[in-house]
C-alpha cells in the first residue's frame, strides 16, 4: 500500500555510467533515490559499467546485473532498512555456517535460527537482485515447534551471487496468510511485497523478527 511506502527511506545512490546522460537518465527512471555525487556518502553504488551493485561499505551486492533488476534492488534495500526499524524489541538468533564471510560457487553452507520461543515460524530470503526464495515451511514441515529448538538449513552456493539476506518471524498465532502469500511469491522479484506483508504480520500478537545477510560469489 502506498501509505506504507511512502515511510520507506530513500536510498542514496551513486551511479557509475561510461556518460552524464546515461547516470541521468537512469536516476530519472528509478523511485525511492536521492543521487549522491562522486565522494558523498552513498548507502548504494550501482555501477552499470561492471553490471554490478555496491554497498557504502564495499561489499559486492548483485552482480550480472540487468535493467529491470535495479529498481527491485533498491527496493530490496529500502525494505530491509524498514525491517531494521520494526525490529527493536524481540529478535531471532540467526547464524551463517560455517562463517560468516563470502562463500563461493558449489560450497555446502547452512543458516541456523536460534531462540525462536512462539511456535510458528516462517522464513524466506531475498537474493541479491531482489528474487525471493522461500524456505519454510514447506508442506511436509510440522506446523508448530517445540520452544527452543534451533532450525537449520544447508545449502550449495549458487547463482545469483551478491548478497542474501534471510527475513524470518516467529509468532504466537498461525502465520498462514503471511506464509501462503509468500509461497506465492517464490522465484520472482518481489521484496517489496514480501516487506509490506512481513511488516503487517508482526504488527498484530507476539512477534520475533530476525534478519541476517548472506555474501557469495563466483
Amino acid at each position: 500500500s502506498t501509505t506504507l511506502a511512502s515511510h520507506w527511506p530513500e536510498a542514496r545512490l551513486r551511479i557509475l555510467a561510461s556518460d552524464e546522460r546515461s547516470a541521468a537518465d537512469l536516476a530519472e527512471e528509478l523511485t525511492g533515490i536521492s543521487r549522491v555525487a562522486e565522494g558523498e556518502d552513498a548507502d548504494l553504488i550501482l555501477d552499470l559499467r561492471a553490471r554490478q551493485a555496491i554497498s557504502g561499505q564495499g561489499d559486492v551486492l548483485a552482480r550480472d546485473l540487468v535493467r529491470p533488476a535495479l529498481q527491485t534492488l533498491i527496493d530490496k534495500w529500502r525494505g530491509l532498512e524498514k525491517l531494521k526499524f520494526e525490529r527493536l524489541g524481540d529478535r531471532l538468533t540467526m547464524r551463517v555456517l560455517p562463517n560468516d564471510g563470502t562463500h563461493r560457487q558449489g560450497e555446502e553452507m547452512a543458516f541456523e535460527i536460534d531462540d525462536i520461543r512462539l511456535p510458528y515460524l516462517v522464513f524466506f530470503s531475498l537474493a541479491g537482485d531482489g528474487t525471493l526464495n522461500f524456505h519454510y515451511p514447506l508442506p511436509d514441515d510440522p506446523e508448530t515447534l517445540p520452544p527452543g529448538q534451533p532450525v537449520k538449513v544447508a545449502f550449495k552456493v549458487t547463482p545469483p551471487y551478491g548478497a542474501d539476506h534471510i527475513i524470518a518471524v516467529a509468532s504466537d498465532q498461525s502465520l498462514g496468510e503471511l506464509t501462503a502469500l509468500l509461497r506465492s511469491l517464490d522465484g520472482k522479484p518481489a521484496p517489496r511485497p514480501a516487506v509490506e506483508a512481513v511488516i503487517a504480520a508482526i504488527r498484530q500478537g507476539r512477534r520475533q523478527l530476525g534478519l541476517q545477510g548472506l555474501y557469495t560469489a563466483p
